[in-house]
C-alpha cells in the first residue's frame, strides 16, 4: 500500500511541477523535483530532459549534477536489464528457429533420398519382372 501511495504522490508531484513550469519554465527547483518524480516512476527519458534543461539554466547546481549522476546509473542498470531481457528473448527464438530449420532440411533430405530409392526400386522392378516382349506371364505357383 505504501508503494502505491508513493507512486500516486510522485504523479501528483509531477502535475504540480508542470503547473509551476507553465508559469516559469526555467525554474530549476521545479525541474529538479519533476526529474526526481520522473525517475521514481521509471520515466528516465523525461527525467534526463529536465536535468539537461536545468543544467542549461544553472550549470553549477550541485544537486542537479548529483541527480544527473544518479540518473546515469539508473539508465545503465535499465540498459543492462533490457539487454539481458532481449538477449534471452531472441536467443530462445533463434535457437528454436535454428532447430526448426535444421529439422525441415533433414526432413526434406530424407524425403528426397526416399524418393530416389523408390524410383530406383521401381526401375529395377520394372526391368526384372517384365518379360522382354511385354507379354503378361502368370506364375503357376
Amino acid at each position: 500500500m505504501s508503494m502505491i501511495c508513493d507512486m500516486v504522490s510522485f504523479f501528483i508531484l509531477r502535475i504540480y511541477m508542470l503547473q509551476v513550469l507553465d508559469i516559469e519554465s526555467a525554474n530549476v527547483k521545479a525541474l529538479y523535483r519533476r526529474a526526481q518524480a520522473y525517475m521514481q516512476t521509471g520515466d528516465l527519458f523525461s527525467a534526463e530532459q529536465d536535468v539537461k534543461k536545468a543544467l542549461e539554466v544553472d550549470a553549477q547546481n550541485r544537486e542537479m549534477k548529483s541527480l544527473q549522476k544518479t540518473l546515469k546509473q539508473l539508465k545503465a542498470e535499465s540498459n543492462k536489464r533490457d539487454a539481458k531481457l532481449y538477449s534471452n528473448m531472441f536467443s530462445h527464438v533463434t535457437d528454436t528457429s535454428v532447430v526448426t530449420k535444421k529439422s525441415k532440411v533433414e526432413k526434406a533430405d530424407n524425403e528426397k533420398r526416399d524418393d530416389e530409392v523408390l524410383s530406383m526400386d521401381m526401375e529395377n522392378m520394372g526391368d526384372s519382372s517384365a518379360p522382354p516382349n511385354s507379354k503378361v506371364v502368370l506364375d503357376p505357383c
